[in-house]
């Protein structure tokens, strides 16, 4: 996808799905809003620490939906969360997060602290009715030492279940950019595709 209006450009990118037998409603309730966000962080083997901080909301560019926005270092504006009646504004969640990256063949464990944002829309019915997609982001960026940045845009679809006959599914597709030094760019790149690779394989775990 075009990447041109993140404010940073991206020296790696992956994007993974996953099948989740539930329908669309369901997901969007872990998946798409924050009160489960928690449990997704942690199914990442690589968060060893989580605070949620407050929620705001957010003003998006003029014609732009999440899908093509970044928000992370947005300046909040005045209103209630989960009173967004208006396409060009969206919900916030703040929040503080740390992983232990293995090094060296993960002979040293180093930890990094992290402070990102989950956002969200509040979702129409029609978009239930429609089978989707419902879109959610995720940006989070290192709060001190190494200069990395990562933008996860979530998209979530109604198909027809594999396993169930005449059932729908939900399709999840996480595209990421991230921006990292140069010099660890193939690292970062590999642990980046291999552990969101990983997380993804695992939300079914949450229905």
């Amino acid at each position: 996808m075009d990447a041109s209006f993140l404010p940073f450009t991206p020296n790696f990118s992956t994007t993974h799905s996953v099948i989740i037998e539930r329908q669309l409603i369901y997901v969007v309730e872990k998946l798409g809003k924050p009160e489960a966000h928690e449990e997704v962080v942690r199914l990442s083997d690589l968060c060893t620490g989580f605070q949620s901080l407050d929620k705001d909301i957010v003003e998006l560019d003029q014609g732009k939906t999440i899908k093509d926005s970044s928000v992370l270092q947005k300046v909040a504006v005045k209103g209630d969360v989960g009173a967004t009646s208006t396409s060009s504004v969206a919900n916030r969640q703040h929040f503080l997060l740390e992983e232990t990256v293995p090094v060296l063949f993960g002979l040293i464990k180093s930890k990094v602290n992290l402070r990102g944002v989950f956002t969200w829309v509040d979702t129409l019915e029609e978009s239930f009715f429609s089978g989707g997609p419902i879109y959610a982001l995720y940006e989070s960026e290192v709060v001190s030492g190494l200069a990395i940045r990562i933008w996860r845009l979530r998209k979530m679809e109604e198909v027809d279940s594999e396993v169930h006959h005449g059932e729908k599914a939900t399709k999840v597709t996480e595209t990421l950019h991230g921006v990292g030094p140069s010099y660890l760019k193939w690292f970062i790149a590999k642990e980046a595709d291999t552990k969101h690779g990983e997380q993804m394989a695992r939300f079914p775990e949450l229905f």
